[in-house]
């Protein structure tokens, strides 16, 4: 027998002992089991979840406490000077325009024809020809 053989056996045996007892266990709660137990147990499954439910609400609350706490704590200079040229507004000349018209138009168009942005390429157009 090889070495995984043997340690593969030996994990087997607890987890083997595990599902005899918790067998052994339901069968004895099956034998002596009342509607009262059941009661029990549903009131006891119940006070288990609300108590977590509790506890995790807790747990986040102070967690978002903290945060806000941290954030509100926080020392900063409103007034202090801004690095960077960001502030700088670009000047008309150095900025290219947004759109380029393929063609002129005007106010009155003739409709989507007019809006044909794509350069022109011989006698294939991407839109009619107005």
């Amino acid at each position: 027998m090889n070495e995984k053989g043997l340690f593969s056996q030996l994990a087997a045996i607890p987890i083997l002992v595990l599902f005899l007892g918790v067998g052994a266990l339901a069968v004895a709660a099956a034998l002596t089991w009342t509607p009262e137990l059941t009661a029990s147990a549903m009131t006891a499954g119940a006070a288990i979840c609300g108590g977590g439910v509790a506890v995790a609400a807790v747990i986040f609350g102070a967690f978002a406490g903290l945060a806000f706490y941290k954030r509100a704590t926080q020392t900063t200079d409103h007034d202090a000077p801004i690095n960077g040229q960001w502030r700088e507004l670009p000047r008309p000349d150095d900025t290219p325009p947004a759109l380029v018209d393929g063609h002129a138009g005007s106010w009155e168009t003739p409709g989507p024809a007019a809006y044909d942005l794509a350069p022109r390429k011989g006698a294939t157009t991407f839109a009619r020809d107005a």
